[in-house]
């Protein structure tokens, strides 16, 4: 079947070219990610078009799902933590993210990272797309079905004003998938998308509509081709079609091929509809429709359309004209907690421009509640406050589809009584000079009313750095959190950020959009923000893009400082955060990939969708691809593969074999989540699927267990196949969280499909629920006692859907309860896989023992500690022995000497009751060690592969991370690790349910001197089993004035690490400024040092230690420390100090410690080999 589409210019003679907005609408389309209009997704929706089809948006390019739409607004859903916040998007079925674009993609835009089209596209295996479809169309789409005629379904395929692709039919295939392309002269794809029978709203199992949004404007000579499945293919042709509006005399007058047959109808979108025709068009190919004559007066914000039938094949072609309008529409929240007497309370405030054109004269009004008065807002509009009711903002232009979030804060009068709703609804305003809004149901709104209470103002600022081993001249982030830690909300706010030297501010930004409190003051080395008020039991994120100067060599520590000023609060000890973790680093590559199925059609011949994310968690940016191998059987389905937020992200390669994508380079913390669709071309029922995707990049791997990732799915036989599963989350003690997700993995539609959820023994439901799907296909049944119910009107082949809802506990401090919910989807006697149709979720409650941590191992003095029920006791056993410990009435206990346990023994706590017991198995082998001459941490643990470790190496940059191999063993890389240097390991487990923590420290085994001569001693740490030789000379180097040999053993005051020291043997030698010491292992490994002098003076009242180094055969800065030799003591000091007589100091008064007559104080400095005088 060969027909003709009409390629439509419009133009309205409001003075407003529809045809070149059209054209640039969709170039615009082609390059963001788009929301289509609102006119397009509501008002068509609304109103019954000829032959009965209401067109709506229920469908984009990559979707064949309906329209879905969080029942519950109020509760935005959100992806992992550490991650940018994603919130369903109803309009495009997938998850549109709630901040800005660049910010999703990234941060600094490459345009070769993420090409909307990628020249050169290969398409191995397959000689030209024209051939690619062909084969496509002649495989079986599913179970064949039998149609009223033989012939392939009817196309309308239309164009609008807006510049989308329109199509629909009638007497598809129930069950089969339908792919529309759209193609241009030379056969490259420029649109696509897929839908199936009844998936959009109000549509029989029949009927079947699509809007796609093309990369570029439709021209003539284009051809839109639908493969309807069961061997049934049409395709259409675009030819040049004109329409113009004429406001004035309410009439449509255009050209259109002569002769031709149009019938066009028109929709207020407040209501009314009028058809008109058929009419037939002049030879000379003008056209008119006279609305005038029927009474009906055209209107900013109508839609016309109009109609062709084409002769030969009865195929319609549309055209959708939507006459320019805004739509403006305004809401505000309070964000819960309550207010306090003197005190502020905050109001979020969000409109857009839902229309297709810009409102002019926008004006929001908001009326102050009783007992409230201005305060300040962060709109960046300062509002008319000359009124004490009122609060007027003048915004000017809103352009179509522009949105904005901004918060209200109001004073709350002192003498204001406490009590609930004391604060009464505050309502809001919106208003336009322009005409044509034509909904005015959504033009104010109030809030509900406010609680009054009395309450303290206590808030908290934190921050952290990511990655906390920035590369020179790279980008990374820094996040701020602040908490208001009281219910009632608290203002104004001030908070400072002081960057770490050399590194300067790129940009900032709420983690969520509308969490918009804050207005920036200053910026520079500090970057100053204030917030007129922040809402109670709250807490936020703040960003901050920055980068590390060039010339800033590595090892230079980044020390960040956030500061929060607010009046009356009761702990300031909590409003500053000196964060000191972070170090220069050298360039460190590190990519991370996941994936995960999404949705599909697992039977032959059927489709399977999958999401994959990357990040970059190196600290340097860095190019890399993407390769998927592909399952024997299946094939890439072309043009499927979208980024996050619209656009596509098709693979450079495609092969029958394997699918990448170029990345280019990829920022630090930067990534993308995107969709692609592979076909089953020859799979067969119980065959597996498993797609294997792996990132990569021209540097090895630091972490190569997330390097890739794979999926597995069972193919079933043709027909209906519901599945459902179920997940759980814990919400403090008290309550559950559960998410159960839905869908149709078959072939065949499925009507009245009733979900019933059996709630767990010694729950209740707390009376919330939300689904992610089509409001309009789900009814709740039942929702009462411990089962819950809901049906669906139709559930799709491929169509997936989500329930949410909580389950409070009947007794929350109750421990090791298993909470076994069930949920259950029916199905039709003929599904195919009854087995997924059921799913039991288990919960398991707090354990008796929460956490046991240990340290030590294998040092003969093992601590052991945790956490279980509060005012119990416990009992640990070991291979040597029984110990007890009574646990406090906030869950802590603490045995600070277990002996000694070795690994592979076992360890086992158990409370007195006897309830418990833990059975901990210490892995065998359980080592690491530090290597200063190739800068690793290197060990091995008895776990197996793909086990996480963390390494805390004390020194500047030493944290880090490793998984195990198949044999257990890791490693990890550092830019330079010190002699002698030294750290622990952990690894973290879970035994029924308990957290256990096994730490054990390590060290390079290098020979590193600690000469102390005020006290005449030499010590060192060293591994077990080895000889030590101490020499003492003059200064000259060669008087020898004593020496000593040694064998190391472990030494009591060391927690029984393995070492020597001259005060354990009869030395007896003065060491005196100037003298040097040798010492040597029976390894070969050797040292020496001079030693030099440091003086030092106690100031008792001031509390602070200040002296002089002398030790200047050294160059550069000296590193040193004051220490407390007291029981209890604080933490030591660090200074640098000049070797040639340089002055240092060390105040006390930092760390809260007063300096006493008679306390022992060490002072020492490191030479740069670690050595160490004291």
């Amino acid at each position: 079947m060969k027909s003709r589409i009409l390629i439509i210019l419009a133009v309205c003679l409001l003075s407003i070219s529809l045809a070149s907005a059209s054209v640039a609408f969709a170039k615009k389309m082609s390059q963001e990610a788009v929301t289509i209009p609102r006119p397009l997704n509501e008002i068509f929706s609304n109103h019954q078009f000829d032959d009965g089809f209401a067109l709506n948006s229920a469908q984009t390019a990559s979707s064949a799902q309906p329209s879905r739409q969080n029942i519950d607004v109020t509760r935005p859903v959100t992806n992992t933590p550490g991650q940018i916040p994603y919130t369903y998007s109803p309009l495009s079925d997938q998850y549109a993210s709630s901040v800005a674009k660049e910010e999703i993609i990234s941060y600094k835009q490459n345009p070769q990272m993420f090409p909307e089209q990628l020249p050169g596209l290969l398409l191995e295996g397959k000689e030209d797309l024209e051939d690619y479809l062909t084969e496509r169309s002649t495989l079986p789409n599913g179970p064949s079905s039998t149609l009223e005629t033989d012939e392939t379904p009817r196309i309308y395929a239309g164009t609008t004003s807006q510049g989308e692709v329109t199509f629909y039919s009638q007497n598809v295939i129930p069950g089969n998938t339908i792919y529309i392309t759209v193609t241009n002269e030379t056969g490259n794809v420029v649109a696509r998308g897929e839908t199936a029978g009844g998936a959009c709203d109000r549509c029989e199992p029949t009927t079947a509509r699509l809007i796609i949004v093309p990369d570029v404007p439709i021209e003539p000579g284009y051809t839109m081709t639908v493969d309807f499945g069961s061997s049934f293919v049409g395709s259409v042709e675009y030819v040049y079609l004109s329409a113009n509006a004429d406001l004035e005399l309410n009439k449509l007058v255009a050209t259109a091929p002569p002769d031709s047959q149009l019938s066009s109808w028109g929709n207020h979108p407040d209501g009314g509809h009028l058809d008109l025709g058929p009419i037939t068009v002049p030879t000379d190919g003008k056209y008119s429709f006279d609305y005038a004559a029927s009474g009906w007066d055209m209107k900013p914000g109508d839609i016309y359309a109009i109609q062709y039938v084409e002769p030969a094949d009865q195929d319609v072609v549309e055209y959708f004209l939507i006459l320019p309008a805004p739509e403006l529409e305004i809401g505000k929240w309070t964000p819960g907690a309550y207010a306090r007497p003197g005190g502020v309370y905050t109001y979020g405030i969000y409109y857009r421009n839902n229309g297709n054109s810009p409102a002019e004269g926008v004006q929001i009004v908001d009326t102050l509640p009783l007992h409230t008065s201005w305060a300040g807002d962060t709109s960046g509009i300062t509002p008319d406050t000359s009124s004490p009711d009122s609060a007027i903002w003048n915004l000017g232009t809103i352009p179509a589809g522009e949105s904005k979030y901004f918060w209200v804060t109001l004073n709350v009068d002192d003498g204001t009584t406490p009590g609930p709703g004391v604060i009464g609804q505050n309502c809001v305003n919106i208003t336009t000079s322009s005409p044509g809004d034509w909904d005015a149901g959504n033009d104010s709104f109030c809030t509900g009313p406010v609680d009054v209470g009395d309450d303290e103002v206590e808030l908290s600022v934190d921050n952290w750095q990511n990655p906390n081993d920035p590369a020179s001249g790279q980008e990374y982030n820094i996040t701020l959190q602040v908490c208001n830690n009281r219910g009632a909300a608290a203002g104004p706010l001030v908070l400072t950020n002081s960057l770490p030297e050399g590194v300067s501010l790129i940009d900032w930004w709420t983690q969520n959009n509308w969490e918009l409190l804050w207005t920036e003051d200053s910026r520079g080395d500090q970057l100053v923000l204030s917030a007129p008020g922040f809402p109670g039991n709250f807490c936020q994120q703040i960003v901050l893009r920055v980068q590390v100067n060039i010339n800033i060599p590595v090892g230079t520590q980044l020390i960040n400082t956030s500061t929060l000023l607010v009046d009356g609060d009761v702990d300031q000890q909590n409003n500053q955060r000196v964060n000191t973790d972070a170090y220069v680093g050298n360039a460190r590559y590190d990519m991370t990939i996941d994936k995960w199925y999404n949705r599909g059609v697992l039977t032959p011949q059927g489709w399977i969708r999958y999401t994959v994310s990357f990040w970059n968690t190196g600290n340097t940016p860095v190019q890399a691809w993407i390769t998927d191998t592909l399952p024997a059987g299946t094939s890439y389905r072309l043009m499927s593969s979208e980024r996050d937020g619209g656009g596509h992200f098709e693979p450079l390669t495609i092969t029958d074999d394997n699918l990448v994508w170029e990345l280019g380079e990829v920022a630090v913390n930067d990534g993308l989540r995107f969709e692609y669709a592979l076909e089953f071309d020859n799979i067969q029922p119980d065959d597996q699927v498993e797609n294997c995707v792996m990132i990569g990049t021209p540097y090895e791997a630091r972490t190569p267990a997330d390097d890739s990732a794979c999926v597995t799915n069972y193919v079933h036989s043709h027909g209906a196949n519901l599945r459902i599963e179920k997940w759980h989350n814990w919400h403090g003690d008290g309550q559950l969280g559960y998410d159960v997700l839905f869908e149709n993995i078959g072939d065949l539609p499925v009507d009245n499909v009733l979900i019933t959820d059996t709630l767990p023994q010694l729950t209740n439901w707390d009376g919330w629920w939300s689904a992610d799907f089509d409001p309009e296909r789900i009814t709740p049944k039942g929702l009462f006692g411990h089962e819950l119910s809901w049906e669906l009107s139709r559930l799709n082949p491929g169509e997936t859907g989500w329930l949410h809802f909580n389950a409070n506990l009947d007794d929350p401090e109750a421990r090791m309860i298993e909470y076994i919910n069930t949920v259950e989807i029916d199905y039709p006697e003929d599904d195919t896989n009854p087995s997924d149709n059921i799913f039991s979720d288990i919960a398991l409650s707090k354990a008796e023992v929460e956490r046991v941590e240990f340290w030590g191992l294998g040092d003969g003095h093992v601590r052991i500690w945790g956490r279980a029920i509060p005012d119990s006791a416990l009992a640990v056993e070991t291979d040597r022995g029984i110990y007890t410990a009574d646990v406090d009435n906030e869950g802590f206990w603490d045995i600070s000497d277990l002996g000694q346990v070795l690994p592979g023994e076992n360890v086992t706590v158990t409370l007195d009751d006897g309830s418990g017991p833990v059975i901990i198995n210490i892995p065998d082998p359980f080592i690491a060690h530090a290597d200063s001459e190739t800068n690793q941490v290197l060990g091995q643990i008895g776990v197996g592969a793909n086990h996480r470790i963390q390494i805390f190496g004390n020194w500047a940059n030493g944290f880090g991370e490793a998984w195990t191999d198949e044999f257990g063993n890791f490693s990890v890389d550092y830019p330079d690790i010190l002699r002698g240097a030294r750290g622990h390991f952990a690894y973290v487990n879970e035994v029924n349910n308990t957290e256990i923590v096994i730490n054990r420290d390590f060290f390079s085994n290098d020979l590193v001197l600690a000469v102390n001569y005020a006290h005449d001693w030499v010590e060192g740490r060293y591994e077990l089993g080895h000889t030590v030789w101490i020499t003492l000379t003059e200064s000259d180097g060669q008087s020898v004035k004593d020496s000593i040999q040694f064998n190391t053993s472990p030494l009591e005051g060391w927690g029984w690490e393995s070492g020597f020291g001259t005060w354990t043997e009869d030395w007896g030698q003065d060491i005196q400024t100037g003298d040097w010491v040798y010492g040597k292992v029976d390894t070969g490994q050797t040292a020496e040092v001079q030693v030099g002098e440091i003086t030092g003076f106690a100031n008792a009242e001031e509390d602070i230690i200040t002296g002089v180094v002398n030790a200047n055969w050294f160059s550069e800065p000296l590193a040193g420390t004051c220490e407390i030799w007291e029981p209890d003591g604080p933490p030591s000091l660090e200074f640098t100090v000049d070797p040639d007589g340089g002055d240092y100091s060390c105040d006390f008064n930092s760390v809260d410690w007063d300096l006493l007559p008679g306390q022992d104080i060490g002072v020492r400095y490191f030479e740069p080999d670690a050595d160490q005088v004291i």
